[in-house]
């Protein structure tokens, strides 16, 4: 006896206000579509965000500008930046706040040129992801022309120093990250006001996507909870694991 599965695309319209409980604005790294985020999307969706995915930018002013034409966005309003993007969201938001802007989440941050690591888009999406649906996706979508487009320019800006960005930060990397390292990351944004890191064990560099999707969706839903209830994005739960005897 065989069983049917009906299967349906997500249903991504955006939470509208008031009933969303604030917004997060997706900005895709290198090749991305905006399909490659619709799991996240749909889970932030699921917890009541407004979600808005903008193109993959190509440099710090036009991400400025795009960030800023979007209007009435439900607060708080959180930017989440991918790979190359991430390090072009820290420069655009360098140069001087953008009203209304909560936070920032800085995903897999890309600190090695693609090319020095992946000889093809296949080695690519092998470093990318573990995860067989995300492997599919990027395989269907990931643009090959783009997938190295500006990663050596980028990733040299963790290395060589960039403006602090000065709202609330939730820094996250995977641990198993070749195209971005964490320790680097982490000492390029130590200096920023309210930084919280988040280290995603066994995680590859498309550290949304990957196969702890869930931990890092919850994390970043938490992140935004916060901003909620208070501006400086200061942690609601605090965890203490004993040690044991």
């Amino acid at each position: 006896m065989s069983t049917t599965i009906e299967t349906r695309k997500p249903d991504l319209t955006p939470t509208t206000a008031p009933l969303a409980r604030g917004t997060f604005v997706i900005v895709p790294g290198r090749g991305d579509t905006a399909h490659a985020y619709d799991r996240l999307s749909t889970r932030l969706r699921v917890d009541g965000y407004r979600v808005e995915v903008l193109l993959a930018p190509t440099d710090p002013d036009s991400l400025r500008a795009s960030i800023e034409s979007l209007s009435d966005l439900p607060s708080p309003v959180v930017v989440i930046a991918a790979d190359v993007s991430a390090a072009i969201l820290s420069i655009a938001l360098g140069k001087s706040p953008v009203h209304g802007l909560s936070g920032v989440v800085i995903a897999g941050a890309a600190t090695t040129p693609t090319g020095s690591v992946a000889a093809n888009i296949g080695d690519e999406i092998a470093l990318r992801t573990a995860c067989p649906v995300h492997t599919r996706v990027l395989s269907e979508s990931l643009n090959e022309l783009s997938f190295t487009e500006g990663s050596d320019r980028w990733s040299r800006i963790w290395i060589e120093g960039q403006p602090i960005v000065t709202v609330p930060s939730l820094v996250i990397h995977g641990a198993a990250d070749l195209i971005g390292s964490a320790a680097v990351v982490d000492a390029a944004t130590t200096e920023w006001p309210a930084r919280t890191l988040a280290v995603v064990g066994g995680g590859a560099h498309d550290v949304l996507n990957d196969v702890h999707h869930r931990t890092v969706a919850a994390s970043i839903v938490q992140f935004a909870e916060s901003l909620r209830l208070d501006a400086s994005g200061s942690p609601i739960l605090t965890i203490t694991r004993s040690s044991g005897t």
